[in-house]
This record gives C-alpha cells, sequence and structure tokens, in this order.
C-alpha cells in the first residue's frame, strides 16, 4: 500500500480531483454503477465473469437512455486533448499488442486493465491509477520493478512526443510481471476454445434455421 500511494499517478489524480479513485472503489467491490464513473480502464476488468460482463452491457444501456450523446463528449479527449497517450496518438500497432495481451489475461482484473491500456483508443496519466494494486499482486523484487515503471509517468508526461510511449511501460509491466508464460498460453488456450465454441454455436443455429 505504501508503494501503490508513492507513485505518480496518485498525486496526479490528487492534482487535478477527478473521481478515479471512486471507480477503484467500485471495482474494489464490484459495485459496477461506480465502477462506471470512470469506464476508461475499469470497463475493461468487468469481462472477468460472464455475469459482471453482462451487467455492464444493461448499465452501459441504461446511460444512453438517460444520456444519449455522452460517447460524442469522448471526441476531444480522443484526438486532441495534451494529456492522450492511448493508441489514437501512440499508433494502431498498440491496439494489436493490447489484443494479445486480452487474449491471454484471464480473469485476473489488473492484467485485463492492463491489456485496456492498450486497447482503450485515449488514456491520460491519472486513470493508470486503477492499476496500482497490481503492485500488490507482484512478488519480491518484482515489486520494486514494478513500482519503479510507475516513475517512468513522469517523463511520458513531460517531455511528451515519443516519449508519450514510456506511460505504456507501467500497464505493460503490470501484465508482465503479474504472469507467467505457461498462464498465458492456458488463458489464450481457454479463450480460442470459447470463441471457436460460440462460432460452432452460431454456425449450427444458422443450419437449424
Amino acid at each position: 500500500m505504501v508503494l501503490a500511494l508513492a507513485t505518480p499517478p496518485i498525486w496526479f489524480l490528487l492534482w487535478i480531483g477527478h473521481p478515479d479513485a471512486l471507480a477503484l472503489l467500485g471495482l474494489l467491490t464490484g459495485f459496477i454503477p461506480l465502477a462506471l464513473i470512470k469506464p476508461q480502464l475499469t470497463i475493461w476488468s468487468l469481462l472477468r465473469t460472464r455475469a459482471l460482463a453482462c451487467w455492464t452491457v444493461v448499465f452501459l444501456l441504461l446511460s444512453l437512455a438517460l444520456w444519449p450523446w455522452w460517447p460524442l463528449s469522448l471526441r476531444h479527449a480522443t484526438f486532441t486533448h495534451p494529456a492522450v497517450f492511448g493508441w489514437t496518438v501512440t499508433g494502431w500497432p498498440i491496439a494489436l499488442i493490447g489484443i494479445a495481451m486480452l487474449a491471454g489475461a484471464g480473469s485476473d482484473p489488473y492484467r485485463l486493465m492492463a491489456a485496456g491500456c492498450l486497447l482503450t483508443p485515449y488514456l491520460m496519466p491519472y486513470n493508470l491509477a486503477l492499476l496500482l494494486p497490481a503492485i500488490g499482486s507482484s512478488r519480491g523484487d518484482r515489486r520494486i520493478v514494478l513500482w519503479a515503471t510507475t516513475w517512468l509517468l513522469v517523463l511520458g508526461v513531460g517531455l511528451g512526443g515519443r516519449a508519450r510511449y514510456l506511460n505504456l511501460v507501467f500497464p505493460i509491466a503490470a501484465y508482465c510481471l503479474t504472469h507467467s508464460i505457461s498462464g498465458y498460453r492456458r488463458n489464450l488456450a481457454q479463450a480460442v476454445h470459447a470463441i471457436s465454441a460460440i462460432v460452432a454455436s452460431w454456425g449450427g443455429s444458422t443450419r437449424d434455421a
């Protein structure tokens, strides 16, 4: 907890006062409406179970019924905000890496959000505060290494330009330092099997029709 609190994302969050900490509380408690206050990263963690994913869709549809035009408000953040470092700024190959990470993430919420960091078209440095509990998921020296990668955000934010790629080191490290090659392969095989089963069921339904 001490290491997580002594990181730039926490200080960024305190400086600008955005409600990402409430989203983190929703993530930790499983309270979806609270998690979706800032869905940029939390939404990926809600893929860890089918029930959470279904309820997430329900709440997103409800939000569209209440505020139909809220997705349009993201255009400014996605393309023009100077603090953005998602794949709209760093390039579409980053999104491909994110897809590969997501496929082998399994049900771990922090690995899912780490993959989401590369899949979300826009991110701000303070959004990464949601990933800080991953520091506690690592072990031994890996914990210190993961904590150290959060400090690269200072360079990524301060220098801008190509230095924005440094902002992605922390989520990639959070993914790799809490995972293993064998675990990745096992999760990837399960994901491929699940997709194959869905495709097969669609094919069967089409033939029956």
